[in-house]
């Protein structure tokens, strides 16, 4: 995973630029649940934002 675009409201929010910084994730997929795991993420607020979060897909 690689952070292509922030907004300034979410670098103040996360108080980092994560842009450019790599973060390696797992991913699973069980119906409609895709849930991340970090593997190796150098990024500690996208890690803490993005790591066992569960999307659900919109129909």
């Amino acid at each position: 995973m690689r952070d292509t675009w922030e907004s300034e409201a979410l670098r103040r929010q996360m108080g980092t630029d994560c842009i450019g910084i790599p973060g390696r994730y797992s991913w699973t997929l069980a119906g409609d649940v895709l849930i991340a795991t970090a593997i190796d993420d150098p990024c500690a607020s996208r890690r803490q934002g993005t790591s066992g979060v569960r999307w659900t897909r919109m129909r």
